[in-house]
């Protein structure tokens, strides 16, 4: 009989665990917290915005860094970066902004050798 009991309170001690697991992640965590600053949530500075094959080996990907977009070319012997700059309203709106200097800047290539010698720095 004593050992269901301890059975039960085991039982009993893991349920505790886990509620209080799903209360930190969820109640604690979702509202940043703000008396424990170790757990705010992270802001994403760099994110994926879309991606679309150009043929079988090449990729367009637009990547927004901070409140900028950058449209790169990926794939095959080279990755090139076609537009960068491109401000998040302007892309919105249809037009492009006063200051992008995408039309002056030269596109930065940079082959698969380079970024292999890098690597190995």
């Amino acid at each position: 009989m004593q050992v269901f009991t301890y059975i039960a309170a085991f039982i009993f001690v893991l349920a505790l665990i886990g509620l209080g697991a799903w209360l930190l992640k969820n109640v604690l965590l979702r509202n940043g917290a703000p008396s424990m600053p170790f757990f705010a949530p992270k802001v994403k500075r760099l994110g994926v915005i879309e991606a679309t094959s150009v043929d079988g080996r090449r990729k367009l990907v637009l990547v927004r860094r901070d409140e900028m977009e950058h449209l790169i070319m990926t794939g095959g012997p080279v990755d090139v970066v076609i537009e960068t700059g491109i401000s998040i309203s302007s892309a919105i709106g249809g037009t492009l902004s006063a200051n992008n200097d995408s039309e002056k800047a030269p596109a930065i290539i940079a082959s698969s050798k380079d970024r292999l010698a890098e690597d190995e720095d």
